[in-house]
């Protein structure tokens, strides 16, 4: 992020409880992603961070910019009467790549080209078709195409969740109830 834009970002503000598990309750492997080295809550923070291009993890947008990616995702490539994406190449983008439980995460995921699939623990909503990405420290977007949605959410308040972020789904239960489409 050019350091311009530094005024248009929110303050990162680390979880206000202590992690769920703690590096001694994790797997070696986990223990080895998320200690080696351990990065404070804060660093997003930083100028240098904000300047690094960091593909996995250090993405800056709000929810309307994500919700606005993902709505011709959500709607077979196209939005608003533009075609953004040609359906074949949704359709390979979002094809399965991996399923199964993921080592760091302990949890099964389904890990399509840059997205993860819907899984059992519903990240995204109640549809098998639906997929999407979750944040560090909670932020989330994911489409929706059984029913043409886009649903992001951009936090700065980090939760101490490593996945199924309570808030999250907090709000994805209340989009789907308020649209009555579940």
């Amino acid at each position: 992020m050019p350091a311009d834009q530094d005024s248009r970002v929110a303050e990162i503000v680390k979880p206000r409880v202590a992690p769920v598990q703690s590096l001694a309750e994790m797997t070696d492997i986990l223990r080895l992603t998320l200690g080696n080295p351990t990065i404070e809550a804060e660093v997003p923070n930083n100028r240098a961070w904000r300047a690094a291009e960091i593909p996995a993890a250090n993405g800056s947008a709000n929810a309307m910019g994500l919700a606005r990616l993902y709505a011709p995702l959500a709607n077979g490539g196209s939005w608003r009467g533009k075609q953004y994406y040609m359906p074949e190449a949704l359709a390979r983008a979002t094809a399965h790549r991996f399923v199964g439980v993921d080592i760091n995460l302990g949890v099964e995921i389904r890990w399509s080209a840059g997205f993860f699939g819907n899984n059992p623990q519903r990240w995204y909503g109640p549809h098998d078709a639906a997929f999407g990405h979750s944040g560090w420290g909670g932020s989330c977007a994911f489409a929706d195409p059984v029913n043409g949605l886009a649903i992001a959410f951009a936090m700065n308040q980090m939760d101490a969740n490593l996945h199924g972020d309570p808030r999250t789904i907090r709000l994805m239960d209340a989009v789907y109830a308020c649209v009555g489409r579940r």
